[in-house]
């Protein structure tokens, strides 16, 4: 009796023995398989981002280091390689903001990014050329900074504008108010009134770039215009007056902020007294300005006004030798 109930214990333990085997085979195999799906996930979303290529066709990792490249409110800078036969490629469109934070296109902020820069089409002779654009037509950029790369990095300098000769004068007067007895030094005008004749002697600019004056008032930049022909007005007439006509050459009196208040903290008439003015040299991308309400710091002809100037007098300008030397380096790395 004993030895048959001995013998259906012993016969359960070895069928229940037998359940858990197959459970725990059971198990085993879905864990093999949701391995392997997971594992072929992985594998396809490579193959997604970076289709299967050999090693050296990989994109590649880029930091961009901005140094003291200005920001810009309208537009956006256009990373490009130039490739042998004058080829540019387009790789990469950010921003820079003014505390030098690298923005991509969308918005994120970049301290590095995988950028298509196949190995085959990037020689050691290639360069970089950084392009301030209104939008992400790199067809409508300007180009203004390019570097040779050795190694894995470049440093960049700004593009050769031929600036050498510039030379100017400006007086003092509020012409367009038809008053010239009150206001005279709140209007800045580059050449001399009395003759309605131009004092700037500036070089042609190559396509993609136009002149801007700058009245730099307690160390706030308001812009008398943007032009190209040094005889002819300038495309700024806001702060002036209507009541009588502007000479025919670049200037702005500063006698009315707009309804819209440019410059709400700026008190109308500005007295230029003791203020600084300069003339720079900015991107123009189809008519439209990138940069937006600041400068950009391509300065060519400078003065700062006497602390009691005398009005009617013709103030002279000084060269300034402006660039980017250094101030941009692209590395490249795997």
């Amino acid at each position: 009796m004993e030895t048959n109930y001995i013998r259906k214990i012993l016969a359960k333990l070895i069928k229940d023995n037998r359940g858990m085997e197959r459970f725990f085979s059971a198990m085993v195999f879905a864990l093999v398989i949701m391995v392997s799906v997971l594992m072929y996930r992985l594998y396809s979303w490579r193959t997604y981002i970076y289709p299967a290529t050999p090693e050296s066709e990989l994109p590649k990792f880029v930091q961009i280091f901005p140094g003291t490249l200005p920001s810009i409110e309208n537009g956006y800078y256009h990373l490009r390689i130039t490739l042998p036969g004058d080829i540019k490629m387009p790789v990469y469109a950010f921003k820079v903001t003014n505390e030098k934070v690298i923005l991509s296109a969308d918005g994120r902020v970049v301290t590095s990014e995988y950028l298509p820069i196949p190995q085959s089409d990037f020689p050691e002779s290639a360069s970089i050329c950084i392009a301030a654009t209104s939008n992400l037509d790199v067809n409508d950029c300007v180009e203004f900074l390019s570097g040779e790369f050795k190694d894995d990095r470049a440093n960049f300098k700004m593009v050769e504008l031929m600036l050498d000769d510039a030379k100017g004068a400006f007086q003092l007067a509020t012409p367009t108010d038809g008053d010239n007895l009150i206001n005279e030094r709140s209007g800045v005008w580059f050449g001399d009134i009395s003759e309605n004749t131009s004092r700037l002697n500036l070089p042609t600019l190559p396509m993609g770039w136009v002149y801007e004056g700058w009245a730099v008032v307690d160390n706030q930049p308001l812009t008398t215009g943007r032009f190209k022909d040094t005889n002819s007005a300038d495309s700024l007439s806001t702060f002036s007056s209507l009541k009588a006509e502007s000479p025919s050459f670049p200037g702005e009196d500063f006698l009315f902020d707009p309804p819209i208040q440019v410059f709400p903290e700026q008190v109308f008439p500005v007295d230029l007294a003791g203020q600084i003015i300069n003339i720079s040299v900015e991107p123009d991308i189809a008519g439209k300005d990138p940069t937006g309400s600041s400068p950009f710091p391509i300065n060519i002809l400078t003065a700062r006004v006497p602390s009691r100037p005398q009005t009617g007098t013709l103030f002279s300008m000084r060269a300034v030798e402006s660039g980017f030397e250094a101030a941009v380096v692209i590395r490249i790395g795997e």
